[in-house]
């Protein structure tokens, strides 16, 4: 099951730049109320934290924070996360290993649940921002993820 919801995250993130790349570039710097940011940062957010979750999962430092980027930056960044995380599926920590961070401990489970879940999180808002300008987001659908992986556009 793992393995699924890694593909679905890779997926899921891979379309909704697909979908953010064919629209005018103004909608980058879009936002709505009760969002992160504006499409832009949002992306960029979900991006450098879910590397972090990753690096820290495999028991690695943390990456130094992204430069700020452009959609064939962030293809480029989510395709080496994709890798990562696929390579996470066979090297998870046991789920109570505690991790030290500035806020208190945390566990493996917790940063793998909030790996995913801010990544979905992340993704709901700029569909958000997406609806707000009349652009329909169905496509990130569970429904309508491809069965096989795919290549994540670089």
């Amino acid at each position: 099951y793992l393995e699924q919801l890694v593909e679905y995250d890779i997926w899921a993130t891979a379309r909704l730049l697909d979908v953010v790349g064919v629209q005018r570039r103004e909608l980058l710097d879009a936002t709505t109320p009760g969002v992160f940011g504006t499409v832009q940062e949002t992306l960029h957010h979900m991006l450098q934290a879910e590397r972090s979750y990753a690096a820290r999962l495999m028991g690695e430092a943390s990456p130094e924070p992204l430069e700020p980027l452009d959609l064939v930056g962030m293809r480029s960044v989510a395709g080496g996360l994709a890798a990562e995380l696929r390579r996470l599926v066979s090297n998870l920590p046991e789920p109570g290993v505690e991790y030290q961070r500035r806020l208190g401990p945390v566990t493996a489970a917790t940063v793998l649940t909030q790996l995913f879940w801010h990544g979905c999180e992340h993704r709901a808002q700029v569909s958000t921002i997406l609806g707000a300008n009349g652009i329909s987001l169905e496509c990130a659908s569970v429904r309508r993820r491809p069965s096989r992986r795919q290549p994540i556009p670089t």
